[in-house]
């Protein structure tokens, strides 16, 4: 078996994720009268790709993934350094988007490459919103904000009514917090329901729901997957009961008494401690407690999963995490070789899907598979060899070999 060493820089960033291991949703258009599409993505942190040694290249019993383009970096720019003093100034204060724009700016700015901010920093943002407060405490933005930032405490509740209020309780931003803290709660069907209708809007994606069915088809009943935060969480939420199995988001990891009580739910007995914060905690925890089948998203930052690469197999839009080698060859045949797979990229895809670049997560598995058909000489290299071609076509990614 060919033992794969994951090299995550190829990886993109995450979606927004939970509160404090994501960008923040920026450059809002915001309105009365349009909810629908209203975010897209800026302000992810540079990738800092590791140099390789020889020690490292690629051997005929060790594969070695890394992407040749890194994902694209946040450029601190003039102009938005401009934006970050305008989040202060009050002619900034007294307009809502522009203050919404300046302050997410602001906190995206913040995140470290793992998605962290730190405790100094966070006091700094909530500087910054108490002295908004008297100028536009009765908008929107400034309530989802609120939202926002308590989405995983006690006042989350309180915060979505104010939300509410100011922007309709079916808002494709609200209609997600609604679903966050009805999983918090443990109902599951007011969850499910706020999903649906968010879908039914036309805010999940076509590769979205394709890395949802994916994930579903691959894990084994039984099994927990760790997401990293909306993107890959919520499309899981609404399959989940297709499947027994259960789902952490990292984004959720604030509230302890839900971590604890997903986590027995999923391996009923198991006693998990209090000071489970942080990605790499719960991962560590998992490592040595976990003898049932776990699997990390792809889509969890990079500098998080580079530091796991010997106890991850890549398969498909996952990685299974082990503290023991895997035969992974099977699992990756099933999933890649898979007809309905290979139909999708011929014919299945939007070439406007806003989600597409995502499908380079399926690169390192696809790289993976054609290395051990090589190997051994079977003849669905050539057909390994070939999907891999098509999503490096698809996606403008690859691996360096």
């Amino acid at each position: 078996m060919i033992r794969f060493h994951l090299f995550m820089c190829m990886i993109l960033c995450c979606y927004t994720a939970g509160y404090s291991q994501a960008a923040e949703p920026s450059k809002a258009k915001i309105s009365q009268n349009n909810y629908s599409k209203t975010i897209q993505l800026e302000g992810q942190k540079p990738i800092q790709k590791k140099k390789e040694s020889s020690a490292t290249k690629p051997t005929q019993a060790k594969a070695k993934a890394e992407s040749m383009n890194d994902a694209p970096a946040l450029q601190e720019s003039e102009q938005l350094n401009e934006s970050l003093e305008k989040a202060t100034s009050n002619s900034y204060l007294q307009d809502p988007v522009h203050w919404f724009n300046s302050y997410t700016n602001k906190r995206n700015s913040y995140l470290s490459d793992d998605g962290v901010i730190s405790k100094k920093e966070q006091e700094e943002l909530g500087v910054v919103i108490s002295e908004s407060k008297s100028y536009i405490s009765n908008s929107f933005e400034f309530n989802y904000i609120n939202l926002r930032q308590n989405r995983n405490n006690a006042e989350a509740g309180k915060h979505l009514q104010e939300a509410i209020k100011t922007g309709g309780i079916s808002n494709s931003l609200l209609l997600p917090e609604i679903a966050w803290i009805a999983e918090r709660l443990g109902d599951v069907s007011k969850r499910n329901q706020a999903l649906g209708q968010y879908e039914s809007q036309g805010n999940l994606s076509g590769v979205q729901k394709a890395m949802a069915t994916w994930s579903l088809n691959i894990v084994e009943p039984g099994s927990l997957i760790i997401t990293n935060g909306e993107f890959d969480t919520y499309p899981l939420w609404l399959q989940q009961q297709k499947k027994n199995m259960h789902i952490v988001s990292l984004g959720m990891l604030e509230d302890a008494d839900w971590l604890s009580k997903t986590l027995k739910s999923w391996n009923p007995g198991m006693a998990v401690p209090k000071n489970i914060n942080s990605a790499r905690s719960l991962i560590d925890f998992l490592l040595k407690q976990s003898a049932k089948p776990v699997y990390l998203s792809l889509s969890i930052r990079s500098g998080i999963l580079s530091s796991y690469s010997s106890n991850l197999n890549p398969v498909g839009p996952l990685a299974r995490l082990s503290s023991t080698s895997w035969n992974s060859t099977t699992a990756l045949a099933t999933f890649y070789l898979d007809a309905s797979f290979q139909q999708y990229l011929k014919s299945g895809l939007n070439s406007n899907d806003p989600f597409l670049p995502y499908l380079a997560n399926l690169l390192p598995g696809a790289f993976l598979l054609k290395t051990q058909l090589k190997a051994v000489n079977d003849p669905r290299a050539s057909k390994a060899e070939e999907i891999y071609q098509q999503l490096k076509s698809i996606t403008g990614k690859s691996i360096r070999q």
